[in-house]
């Protein structure tokens, strides 16, 4: 946003680095889909996955389910030995 000052955005100033992070496996998945319960309180969370090499992987699609579960899209990503999730706020 060009020219706009600071105070005329409004939201919610989080101030917090929480986090979750956990590792999977393909026998993790159900038809692809990486259920992932974060408790961070949060509906709308970024969300990063790395792969057994330390590569990010973007998935097919992030879904929000509330605001302590998403659902991770890994259709089409051929998911071999441990991989890693991060959720941030």
């Amino acid at each position: 946003m060009a020219n706009v000052p600071h105070s005329t955005l409004t939201g919610t100033d989080l101030h917090v680095n929480k986090a979750y992070r956990t590792t999977f496996t393909s026998a993790s998945l159900v038809n692809s889909i990486l259920s992932v319960n974060h408790a961070l309180g949060q509906k709308y969370v970024s969300v990063t996955v790395y792969d057994n090499a330390d590569k990010e992987v973007i998935p097919t699609q992030v879904i929000p389910v509330d605001s302590n579960n998403i659902s991770i899209d890994l259709t089409n990503i051929t998911v071999s030995g441990t991989w890693q999730v991060t959720v941030t706020m």
